[in-house]
This record gives structure tokens, sequence and C-alpha cells, in this order.
């Protein structure tokens, strides 16, 4: 056929980011001439648009689907855009939509595998500005991405129902909310990334149950308490609890409410991880007091596998108000601390209540100003610890059994970066009524294992159980 022949139609084609293909020629006599033939000409199958009081939605072929006020019907027609979508499809929102009634991701035969792009929503009339599931039904797939939520205070940003599996929610901002996003029982295997909840009450609350999730290069912080896990009301947490819940290269800091925490595990959680993250319980003269950035286990549920790995951990008490410790340990069956540091708590890095086995290696624990020692913990006999290889100085209390005739004891490693004898000063402390009166006593490095320190008292200590306790401390010169 002639390229130049007027009898021809011109198929406009597009690809899948809209970018246009060459023009094709089709002739007029291959097709009918009522041919009515539709082209995808957007990457996506539905889009919202506001313009100042207008708001209506559109689908691929720029058919009108809806329309209204933006005052009152944005939810309206953003629903309206949902109900049309199918399997694999996406919707895109382009504007500010203020809605006085939920957002509702919920017909499991519809939105499997949908995305869902853009725009900014403020919740007016509504406490539920977006909700994903409908409570009984499973979801898969969805994604929701680049979307900034404004509540009204008493809001849940972001509602995600049970049943809700493999969900992506990518560059979600929740700010004003009674909770930033909250993701109720039975959800699984969703990712959280890139999220930003800032001055919400809450910033993440996951009710219990919510398995292999994971929350990865995210900015959590200035809320009243970060966030929660294992959370079902302040007189009723979960006795069944989450299994699997990963926190990954996130910034989780500066809760605003006195005794308010960056993470708490509030239930019977069984496996959770808090991987390379930046912790700070308080920076400002707000008051403020006793926050945690760790909270672990309550008074009768038991908390179990919960690793910190590669954190680091700062409390700026330059306005005079500090945290006496960064992780609250009340009730764990298991925790392991690797390679972390603290500065600038008050009493000690960790506190252990209730722990039937705690590890801590390679973590340390400063004031900045001078990098003095922090104690690690505050009770040393229910962890087991592998100091950093960098450990100049080290101490610790150690108590005995005199016996009426021994004058030298063992107290054990002293976990310092070198083992020359010569390089290792260790002074010993009697505190006990027996060892001050067998004192003065003498710290040295074990002649037959440099890795140990004995004590030896200048007369034996009289017999007894546990009478005789001491205060070590070993420093390399």
């Amino acid at each position: 056929m002639n390229p130049n022949s007027k009898n021809k139609y011109l198929l406009k084609i597009f690809d899948s980011d809209g970018r246009s293909l060459p023009n094709v020629g089709i002739s007029k006599h291959a097709i009918s001439p009522n041919w009515n033939l539709k082209v995808h000409s957007a990457p996506y199958s539905a889009i919202v648009k506001q313009q100042e009081t207008d708001v209506w939605a559109e689908n691929e072929y720029g058919e009108t689907i809806a329309e209204g006020n933006t005052e009152t019907d944005c939810a309206y027609v953003i629903n309206k855009a949902l109900k049309m979508l199918q399997p694999m499809q996406k919707l895109v929102l382009c504007g500010e939509f203020t809605v006085n009634e939920s957002i509702t991701i919920n017909d499991p035969d519809r939105h499997q595998n949908i995305v869902i792009e853009g725009g900014k929503i403020i919740a007016k009339g509504t406490d539920y500005p977006i909700i994903v599931g409908n409570g009984t039904n499973a979801f898969r797939g969805i994604h929701l991405k680049n979307i900034h939520i404004v509540g009204n205070g008493n809001s849940r940003g972001l509602y995600i129902r049970n049943g809700v599996a493999y969900c992506k929610f990518e560059e979600i901002k929740c700010e004003n909310n009674s909770v930033g996003i909250e993701i109720e029982r039975g959800a699984i295997a969703n990712i959280f990334d890139h999220i930003h909840a800032k001055n919400n009450t809450v910033g993440l609350r996951f009710r219990f149950r919510n398995h292999f999730t994971v929350v990865r290069d995210s900015y959590i912080l200035f809320n009243e308490y970060n966030i929660q896990v294992d959370y079902e009301g302040p007189n009723n947490p979960d006795t069944r609890g989450t299994c699997g819940i990963f926190f990954e290269n996130c910034d989780i800091e500066q809760p605003t409410a006195d005794g308010g925490f960056n993470i708490a595990f509030q239930g019977r959680t069984v496996k959770a991880v808090v991987r390379d993250c930046y912790l700070e319980p308080l920076r400002t003269n707000k008051g403020t007091k006793d926050n945690k950035d760790i909270v672990i286990g309550t008074s009768s549920l038991q908390a179990e596998s919960i690793d910190v790995v590669g954190c680091y951990f700062w409390c700026d008490n330059s306005y005079g108000v500090s945290a006496d410790y960064s992780i609250v340990a009340k009730n764990v069956k298991t925790l392991a601390i690797r390679d972390c540091h603290f500065y600038n708590v008050g009493i000690a890095a960790v506190y252990l209540g209730t722990v039937e086995r705690c590890l801590i290696e390679a973590t340390e624990s400063f004031k900045s100003a001078d990098y003095s020692k922090v104690p690690l913990v505050n009770d040393y006999s229910k962890a087991e610890i592998i100091q950093s290889t960098d450990v100049t100085k080290n101490s610790d209390t150690k108590t005995f059994s005199g016996d009426g005739s021994t004058k030298d004891f063992l107290i054990g490693d002293h976990g310092l970066v070198v083992t020359d004898p010569n390089r290792i000063v260790v002074k010993v402390t009697p505190i006990s009524q027996d060892a001050i009166n067998a004192s003065p006593c003498t710290g040295y490095v074990d002649p037959n294992d440099n890795t140990k320190i004995r004590v030896k008292f200048a007369s034996a200590p009289a017999s007894g159980t546990d009478n005789v306790k001491i205060v070590w401390e070993a420093e390399v010169v």
C-alpha cells in the first residue's frame, strides 16, 4: 500500500511506560467502516485527578468513570475507580484528596495483585482513610506506593485488616493520626519499605500474629510511641503472638510521651530481629523522661528469640534528661545482642528482668564525653557476655565462699583486648565484711592462663557461703 494513501487509518501504539512507538498504517478496507477499536494509551488502568474544586476518575482510554466536588466526593470517586479495576491493574492518584469516608480496597475478586500509586489523602469525616482487606477473605499481592496520609488526630491512617498477605507498602507517609499504620492479626509475609511515620500517637502498630513481616529503610520518629508489636489493648496482650518480624536499616527515634518507646514487643512475640537500625530515645527539652529504645515482654507474657544486631543506640542528655536503660527485657526466653553500640545511657545499656538466656557479643557501652565505660547489663549473672575485641577496660563483681584456709581465688576472664600481663592492671575492692576483714587484697593476671585474673587476700577469709564479695577492674595500660 502507498504509505501516502488517504485510504488508511493511523494506529498510535504506546509501550508500557507510555512512550509512543512508530505509527502503523492500516488500510480502511482491511477493517469494517464502523470498527470501534480502543487503544490503551496510558501506563495505568485508571487515574483519579483533582483540580481546584473538581475531582474525577478516568479509565485508560480517557473516558470518565466518576466525577464530583473535592469537598465531598473524593472518596466516592476513588472508590468508583477501584471498583472497575481487575487483577494486575493499576490506579494512579494525582492530586490532594480530602476524604469523608474510607477508601476501601476490599474486593477479593478484583483487588488481587493491584497497584495504587500517588496522591495525598487527608482524613476529614472518617477515622479510617484507607482500609486494605475486608477481614474475611484472603488478599494477595496489593502494592501501595508513594501515598501521603494526613489524619485528623483520631484516625488510623492506613488500616490493614487480617488476611492480607504478600503485599508491599512502599513510600507511605503518615502523620497526625492516632495510629499511622495499623496491621491486624493474621497478616502474612508483607513488606513495608521506605515508610515515614511522624507525629502520630503510635507510628506503627502490629496487632498480634503478623507473621514474616519486614519493615526496612524506614523513618519512624516523633510519635508518642513509635512501634508496637503484638498489641491488643493495654490490659489484653496477645497470648499467641507474632512469629517472624524484622526491622532492617531503619531510623527509629525520639518518642515524645513520658515513658515512650521506640519498639515494644508487648505480647508473646516469637522471633524478632532488629538489624542495622539507629535508635534514640529522646533529644529535645520537652521534659520527657524514662523513655526506652526497646521494651521486650510483659510481666505475664514471655517473648522468645529476640535478636538485636548491628544497631547504634544514642541518647543525647544535653538537656539533663537521659534514659536509665536502652533495652528493657522484662520477660524473655532468649535475647541476643551483637555488634551494637550504646552511648550515654544512665545506668546500663540493658536491663535484664526475667530472662532465661542472654548473649551479648562484640558490644560496647560508653559515655560519649570521655568514653568512660558504662555497664552493659544491670545484672551480669543473667548474661553470657562475649566482649568486643577492642575492649580496653572491664569491670564486674565476684562472689566466693570462704573456707577459712584459702587466700587465693580465681575471678575469671578479664575480657580485654590484650593478654600480656605486663600491660594489664587489676584492681580489687573488697565490699563484703568477710572480704574486708581478710584484706588487703591484690588482683593479678593468672600466670597459668593470661586470659584470666585472680585475687589474693592477706589472710584467709572466714568460712561461709557467698560471704566474700569483691569488685574488680581490669584495664590495659
